[in-house]
């Protein structure tokens, strides 16, 4: 599933002009601490620290997010793109090549035609937070992948239909503290349902995560099956992005009987995880 994000940054953008060097455009892709306008019922910050790994790979400078618009690259030899992560956020400089496009794009910067940054990502943790009078907030805490940053003609149009949809999710799960696990699954099935994926396509997904069926997974989200073994109940939690915490939670709601130890059910539903379960024997025989 695509996980890109992108959002956009409205404000430092620059051209550098030096003697005997070629120009170079230098501003933040993003700013740390800055509290964004409401992205659809949340609004989000960005932690300190959230850029450290991501920035360490292949990274592109496009115009647009456009790739028939690259004007640097952090892998070019020597790189045309520099990042850092500095105390206020992700610095960027491009050197751009000699190109119609890029000496248009800095005539377009030093008139103040072009005034925004932006950068595409992949979230590796992000943290919610519930607010009773204003939108909920969420925090990028540590990113995966930045795809690529670069100067965008329109700064206040971010794309955050993965951020909304993972809102939605987060959403259900608090809403459904107290639920039963059928009806907490079938929720998270109808939360990933779009437009070009059916819910039977989604269960086919979610069945594949945690090594069973599609049916099986339609079973569970029925209540038909009730008390499934842990380690299913953890693929389809990585598979929906919540905590496998919750599922339990919720499977103990019908009555599931889960040992302290989680690692699997005494109570007589579905048989729960015996391999975990005999580990843990043979653990406790040995004296470890």
């Amino acid at each position: 599933m695509n996980k890109r994000e992108k959002r956009v940054f409205p404000g430092e953008l620059r051209v550098e002009r030096r003697d005997n060097e070629p120009p170079k455009i230098v501003g933040n892709a993003a700013v740390f601490g800055k509290r964004s306008d409401d992205l659809g019922g949340f609004v989000e910050t960005i932690e300190r620290g959230a850029f450290k790994d991501a920035i360490k790979g292949d990274v592109r400078a496009l115009f647009n997010h456009d790739p028939n618009l690259i004007i640097g690259r952090t892998m070019a030899d020597p790189p045309t793109l520099t990042l850092e992560e500095t105390r206020d956020g992700l610095a960027m400089e491009v050197i751009p090549p000699d190109t119609q496009v890029a000496r248009d794009l800095l005539v377009s910067i030093e008139r103040g035609d072009v005034t925004g940054q932006s950068f595409s990502f992949e979230v590796e943790v992000d943290e919610w937070k519930q607010v009773e009078n204003g939108p909920d907030e969420r925090t990028l805490k540590k990113l995966r992948t930045v795809f690529d940053v670069g100067p965008v003609v329109f700064p206040a149009y971010p794309d955050t239909d993965v951020a909304v949809r993972e809102h939605r999710t987060w959403k259900q799960q608090i809403e459904n503290r107290g639920a039963s696990l059928g009806a907490l699954i079938n929720d998270l099935l109808d939360a990933k349902v779009t437009d070009t994926k059916t819910k039977e396509e989604v269960q086919e997904d979610a069945g594949t995560a945690a090594g069973i069926s599609a049916s099986t997974v339609g079973q569970i989200a029925s209540g038909s099956i009730e008390c499934p073994p842990l380690n299913r109940l953890q693929g389809l939690a990585r598979f929906f992005g919540v905590s496998v915490g919750s599922l339990i939670s919720a499977a103990e709601n019908d009555g599931c009987d889960y040992d302290d130890d989680r690692s699997g059910c005494g109570c007589g539903g579905v048989s729960a995880n015996l391999d975990l379960r005999l580990k843990d024997l043979d653990l406790r025989e040995r004296g470890a």
